[in-house]
């Protein structure tokens, strides 16, 4: 018997394994890492901005050329007084072996900076990717943490909700209560279990994007972190704003992207201006040809040569000046798209850096508040059994309660994404604060 019972319990925990998820807030970050679709691509996006360099490093690099031609050729000659001369089916070649070295190309100069601030556009705007991923993640496991939070008051609301409305319907059959009592009672309990089933339709939807977020499907029972008791704040923000202005300034990395994409317009004009100068490059050339003209049928003749070619266009039509000008209104685009992010940067920045010291102060007030009620209930719940309260005012202190809870768990999950977001803008964001933050507001 011990042996099946053993067996019977070594299935339920395989079980238990595979239908429930312990998922941390660092874990869900490293998941989403692998898994967030969005972020593949950015990994892709990087890879291809990344090649930008070799592709204009080779602007200036040397080219190398080989070439083979070989067919058969039939050929009459008919010279006067009709005299003809043929050749049937005979062969002709020409391999050959050419170097080209850029020795002055302006074009191949803005190609090669261009390339640069291509890759390091690519690299910074994937750094910011990274980051954008960390809060995408934490926004989404936190607003899954606030939703289960909210069900777990309005459980406890409704099952207080429940015993009031049954000892009223006591009560009024007795004769020691009115039956508004009652009424009051239980209309308070079925707007609660109303609000149950809307809270867990939106906990579905939020596990839901959670987990395709880390890439769990539905059929694996994701349990969360919960909030610490005790809730402290960080410090190491600057005290002034004007200071961190210039940190996100000098760090933000959707700022630094944006100057790069100003440098790679401003090559793209440099590299069609390039068509009114010279091109000069050094060229070598290997042939060997056999029967391939008309005129060497049956030579075999082999070259080697060496010198400088030039070429200067002095003529195509506007094309210069139109591609020249467009490059040109678009560095100017791409200017003015840098100053609108910059001052929409700021002003997120600002928002958040103030949303850090509001919610400080609401969240002391509210677990201030939360005690007052509290003590409250007490006081109300002790005057219903002395005759001077009534059900209603227990009712109204209920809700309190549960009302100042549900808006100081709200205000402590907006802390944490305002002290994120004011990192993130500032260029200050690090992997570490993630865990930072784990570890001092939540518990598995």
């Amino acid at each position: 018997m011990s042996f099946f019972i053993r067996s019977f319990l070594f299935f339920v925990c395989v079980a238990l394994c595979f239908s429930a998820h312990a998922l941390g807030l660092y874990e869900a970050y490293n998941l989403a890492l692998s898994n967030d679709p969005v972020f593949r691509a950015a990994i892709k996006e990087r890879d291809a901005n990344d090649a930008n360099l070799t592709i204009g490093r080779s602007a200036l690099m040397p080219k190398v050329v080989t070439g083979l031609v070989t067919a058969t050729n039939r050929l009459t000659n008919t010279y006067s007084g009709s005299v003809s001369q043929n050749y049937d089916n005979f062969a002709s070649n020409n391999n050959y072996v050419q170097l080209l070295q850029p020795l002055f190309d302006l074009g191949a100069v803005a190609k090669y900076r261009q390339g640069m601030a291509q890759k390091d556009f690519g690299d910074t705007k994937f750094q910011a990717d990274t980051y954008d991923l960390l809060i995408r993640t934490t926004q989404a496991y936190l607003e899954t943490m606030y939703v289960e939070d909210q069900i777990n008051f309005i459980k406890s609301e409704s099952a207080t909700f429940l015993e009031q409305m049954q000892l009223s319907e006591k009560s009024f059959k007795y004769g020691e209560a009115s039956k508004l009592d009652y009424l009051e009672a239980k209309t308070a309990y079925e707007i609660s279990t109303s609000q149950l089933l809307e809270a867990q339709l939106q906990l579905t939807d939020t596990k839901r994007r959670l987990g395709i977020l880390v890439g769990l499907d539905q059929s694996t029972k994701i349990a969360l972190g919960k909030l610490r008791k005790q809730f402290t704040f960080f410090n190491d923000l600057p005290k002034q704003f004007n200071e961190l202005q210039e940190l996100a300034l000098e760090n933000n990395f959707d700022l630094k992207a944006a100057n790069y994409k100003v440098l790679v317009a401003k090559e793209e004009i440099n590299k069609n201006a390039s068509n009114y100068y010279p091109q000069i490059s050094a060229v070598a050339n290997w042939s060997r040809q056999n029967s391939f003209s008309v005129s060497t049928i049956n030579v075999i003749s082999s070259q080697t040569m060496g010198g400088i070619q030039a070429t200067w266009p002095i003529f195509s039509g506007g094309e210069t000046y139109g591609q020249t000008r467009q490059a040109s209104a678009l560095h100017q685009k791409s200017i003015e798209e840098y100053g609108g992010l910059r001052l929409n940067t700021l002003s997120d920045l600002q928002k958040f850096y103030e949303q850090v010291s509001f919610y400080q102060r609401k969240i002391k007030i509210l677990h201030e508040s939360l005690i007052s009620a509290q003590e409250t209930q007490k006081a109300t719940k002790m005057g219903i059994l002395a005759g001077i309260r009534t059900n209603y005012d227990a009712l109204v202190a209920t809700k309190a309660v549960f009302n100042i809870s549900k808006d100081l768990a709200q205000a402590k999950y907006a802390y944490i994404l305002a002290y994120l977001k004011t990192k993130q803008l500032s260029g200050l964001i690090k992997v570490a604060d993630l865990e930072m933050i784990a570890q001092a507001y939540l518990v598995k």
